[in-house]
């Protein structure tokens, strides 16, 4: 639900304390939902890993299956990761367009080549690319944010809540993250934080 204040505004968290006292209610957040959430059922789990070698160097291999879309997800790590240590991440839709035939966008947004070349230089952090079954995600839906300003925020629920998943299970906990700067919900849930964005 969402409560109004009595203008018809929004009520924000000051007024819904305020609210739940006079009416005996409790209070949970969105991230409180999140935590309990995976506690009682991840929809993400753990396949394999292994040790691979890249143009940037080498780096470990995860693949992680996501039980919703049936897709198989990857993540290339470098270094140990703690979770009170910033640790450079990109999380990365699949884009055939850029990745694989290196079309520019005018947003400049990070490419995942570009994501393991900083990773290879500091030699510590993640790449986490995301994918999308095809009849999901297709080709003509990728052109259009290709050539707006700013970086595309497709299927952003969907990447935050399995890319929160496999960055806590990695983990990841405070983040240097490979983005424009931009509004994430939740994300204490999966125990992450953003420290810092780094722009390209």
């Amino acid at each position: 639900v969402e409560i109004l204040n009595d203008d018809g505004t929004m009520a924000r968290r000051k007024h819904i304390d305020g609210f739940a006292r006079r009416h005996r209610l409790r209070i949970g957040t969105v991230e409180d939902l999140i935590r309990y959430r995976i506690e009682q059922k991840r929809t993400v789990h753990f396949v394999q890993a292994s040790e691979v070698a890249t143009n940037c160097g080498g780096f470990k291999l995860h693949v992680y299956e996501d039980t919703i879309n049936h897709a198989q997800h990857i993540a290339l790590t470098r270094g140990r990761f703690e979770p009170d240590k910033p640790t450079l991440v990109r999380v990365h839709v699949e884009d055939s367009l850029r990745d694989t035939i290196g079309v520019i966008s005018k947003n400049e947004s990070w490419t995942l080549a570009r994501a393991l070349q900083r990773i290879d230089a500091e030699n510590l952090g993640v790449a986490l690319l995301l994918r999308l079954p095809e009849q999901l995600f297709n080709i003509s839906r990728q052109l259009e944010p290709m050539f707006q300003d700013g970086e595309s925020r497709q299927a952003e629920r969907w990447t935050l809540g399995v890319g929160g998943q496999i960055l806590q299970d990695l983990g990841v906990g405070k983040m240097r993250l490979m983005s424009h700067p931009q509004k994430f919900h939740g994300l204490g849930g999966f125990g992450l934080s953003i420290e810092e964005y780094v722009e390209k």
